[in-house]
Parts: C-alpha cells; structure tokens; sequence
C-alpha cells in the first residue's frame, strides 16, 4: 500500500467511521492515480488527516524529499540554500538543538569567503586586520594590513542566520534529529533511493526516504560510513582540536591583543600542530590543535599550559575566565576521492574540505558546499542521480579549491619533516623568515597556498645562496 504517494497536509483528526471508511478506500485502490482521485474526494467529504493515518498504519511515519542534506554546518545549509532557491524540496537534518555552537573553532572567516557567500560583517564579534605568528623562540612576527582580512564570528551565531536563510528560501531545516542508520532502496522501476532511519532528541523515531543525499555531517560522518563511498580517515590525516572560551572585558584585548589573530608554534603548545588566541566580543577563543597520530597524552594538557603558564600567551590572558570547553576532529587529508556516488554527494569536513596545514575549514566548506548545491539542482533538474552525472561535483570544487588543499597536505608533510614549527628547524633565520611570512599569507587568507608558495620562493633561494657563501 503506497501510502506515502498521496497528500500530507491536512490539519483534521479522523473519527472511527472516517478512519474506517478511509482504510476501506486505500485497500481497494491500488494505483497512484486512483489514489489521487481517492484524496480529492476524502477531503472534500472527509477532510481527514491523512498524515495520521500514515502513523496508525506504518508505526513510523516516513517523509519524502527530494534531497536530503545530513549536516547543518556551512557546507549543508549553503547547498540547500541553493537547492531550496532553484524551487527544490530540500531538508536538513542535524543533530543538534543549535548546529554550530558547539563546533570547536577559532571562527576566522576570511572576507573572501563571507562577500562570496553574502555573509554580512555585521555578524562579526571582531573584525581583524593583522595576524601574528609566535615562533618557538617567542619570536613574534607581525603583518598589518590595513584593512578588515577576516571576521571572527560565533559559529552559533553564524548557523542561525544560515539556517534562516535556508528556511526563507523555502528548504526545511529540522534539528535535534540524528541519523542511527540508513539504507538504499529500490522502487518498481529499479530507481534508488535512500531511506534514513533517525531519531529525534525526545526519542521519537522518523523515517526520511530521499531521491538525493548530501552527507554535509562532519569529520566522524555516519553516512559515509555507512554508504562506504570514502574509506575512514586515518589518524595521520585527522586533527585534534581543544579550545576554551575565556571572558575578558574589551578593554583589555584591545590593549594585549587588539584586532589581530594569533598563531603559536612550538613543541610546547602543541606536538604537531599550533596554539591559538582569537579576540571576539569580551572574550576570546583560545585553542590547540594537533595532527591526531602525533598526540601522545590529553592535548588539554597542552591547552591548560598554553592558558596558565607560556611565556608570552598567559600575560595576555591573565585574569581571563574559562567559560566553556570544547572538543572535536577535523580532517586533515588534503584532497580525496570519491565524494560521489549514485544518488550521493559528499561535502564540507565528511570530504576533508579543511586545510591540512592550518586547519581551516570554514572557506572550503562553504565553497564545496555551495558547489554541491549547484550540482545537486541540476541533477533534480534533469532527473539524473547517477555517479556519472554527479562526478561534475568532484571536478568543480577539485578545480576551485583543490590546488590550496593539495599545497596544504605538502606543507604539512614539510612541516613535519623540518621541525619548522617545532623548534627544531636548522635552517637559516632568513630562510625561516620567508616561510613564516608564507603560514601568515595562508592564515590570513591573502592569497592562495600556490601564490604564497611563489612568492616566498626567491627569499628562500637567496637565502640559501648567502648561506652557501657563508
């Protein structure tokens, strides 16, 4: 009995002799469009609440979509804002109450990225002109550059105004909904489907049957796991991030730390990764992140030292008060492949959409997911789910940002062979110099990985051209 072929939205509760009626009817016609007839005439005479009748008859209610995005994060919402404008049925799912606000994250976003994606500064707890790069050494290197770079945003903030722009689009975003499973089906004439089997914060079960799925659901993503379309992320190419957020009156980050974002190398502070302190609105995100395989012991350890007793970080956070902590991965991969399958696309952190480098991800996210959203409207378009039509995904955002994703695993490699950032780099000051000037480029978003690369290279060559005559 396809119940779910006919209509949803009627408001009325049925007596017993309607609801009997009505089951009488369904079971006598088979066919869609009888069943459609059946509708108009039930609730013309009826107005019975068909949606109840699903429930009474099926246990769990199972509702249909056109395309499924699984993640309220950047990538997820901005593909369905697109989708949703292009006149498609497009739902979100998240499993938070609030997507986004409890996303540990230092929330720079470059400006690049917030006037491509129409994200108004007016959202920015802080804007930032300048970074600051704290070597090993303590040596602090620093650029102004005399205009707003970047924002740095709450990422609740952040996804409540995405998740808004998706609703006034005409998508519909659900959270406090998780995905426990899910599964291909097929219907009379082969075509395929996916059917989600979810579970809402109160405990209420749902089922969500989808022509197209966007997996925008993280690093940790349970549909890539269970669609088995990219193999799991090793440790070597996943990021560990802790981070606090810390009252301090606007007085005084004006004073210690101003509008500037800082970054902290060292084997102190992090043992393969960075530090950092990012002013907001009376309270700064101070954070650490490491590439997972080379934690040894809790990285808050390397938090809670960074906060209390380095050198150079505590006198600017003294008197500070930890408000909240926060824990997750990210993925640190550089480009992979596939992030499509039939009926599939795969977008934001569950595709390793984040740099392997710095460890940013908001840019990239919000450029593949955006990408995503063109690609899946065109799909819906021309009625075509198949692998071969939705791999136009994978060139688009491997052509847009796969160039920075793919410099960034090199100089993570780099990095890592060299003791740059751990202190144990032998190279000449100069040398050094030119690459710290190229890390502030890449954080700060001044240009691409492959232009700051290019540029940084005639300092490094003259350097090492002194160093030999030396």
């Amino acid at each position: 009995m396809e119940i779910e072929s006919i209509g949803k939205e009627f408001m009325f509760h049925p007596t017993f002799s309607e609801l009997s009626f009505l089951v009488v009817g369904l079971i006598n016609h088979k066919n869609v469009s009888s069943l459609e007839y059946r509708k108009l005439q039930i609730q013309t005479l009826f107005k019975v609440n068909l949606g109840f009748l699903r429930t009474i008859v099926k246990g769990t209610r199972t509702t249909l979509s056109q395309v499924t995005v699984v993640g309220a994060g950047q990538a997820g919402l901005l593909s369905a804002e697109i989708l949703a404008r292009k006149g498609v049925d497009v739902r979100v799912i998240d499993r938070d109450v609030n997507p986004g606000e409890r996303k540990p994250c230092g929330g720079m976003l470059r400006i690049a990225a917030a006037d491509l994606m129409g994200i108004p500064w007016r959202l920015a707890s802080r804007k930032i002109s300048g970074m600051r790069v704290i070597m090993p050494s303590h040596q602090t290197s620093e650029v102004d550059y005399g205009r707003v770079i970047s924002l740095n945003i709450d990422r609740g903030v952040l996804g409540q105004y995405l998740i808004e722009r998706v609703r006034k689009a005409g998508g519909r975003v659900e959270t406090a909904t998780n995905v426990v499973d899910l599964a291909e089906i097929f219907d009379g004439n082969g075509s395929k489907h996916y059917e989600l089997r979810c579970k809402t914060i109160d405990g209420e079960p749902k089922r969500l049957k989808t022509d197209l799925l966007i997996a925008a659901d993280g690093t940790n993503s349970i549909v890539t796991r269970k669609t088995k379309v990219l193999n799991p992320f090793k440790t070597s190419q996943i990021g560990q991030c802790v981070q606090y957020q810390i009252k301090l009156s606007n007085d005084v980050i004006e004073e210690r730390i101003g509008d500037r974002n800082e970054v902290y190398y060292g084997h102190d502070v992090s043992p393969f990764g960075y530090a950092w302190i990012f002013p907001k609105d009376n309270l700064v995100t101070v954070g650490v992140g490491a590439l997972l395989s080379s934690v040894r012991t809790n990285l808050k350890k390397y938090l809670d030292y960074f906060v209390g007793r380095h050198p150079v970080a505590r006198e600017k956070l003294e008197g500070g008060r930890i408000v909240d902590f926060e824990a997750a991965l990210c993925p640190l991969s550089g480009v992979v492949s596939p992030t499509y399958s039939d009926n599939l696309v795969i977008t934001g952190d569950a595709a390793g959409h984040c740099s392997a480098i710095s460890g940013e991800g908001m840019y990239y996210s919000m450029v593949a997911g955006k990408l995503a959203g063109v690609v899946c409207s065109q799909a819906v378009e021309a009625g075509n789910f198949s692998a071969r039509f939705l791999k136009r995904y994978q060139s688009s955002w491997t052509r847009t940002i796969g160039s920075d994703l793919r410099w960034g695993k090199r100089l993570q490699t780099l990095a890592l062979r060299s003791g740059l950032f751990s202190g144990s780099f032998r190279g000449e000051r100069s040398s050094l110099n030119a690459l710290v000037e190229v890390v502030i480029d890449i954080l700060g978003g001044i240009r691409s990985y492959r232009q700051s690369l290019l540029r940084a290279i005639p300092q490094f060559l003259m350097s090492r051209i002194a160093g030999w005559h030396a």
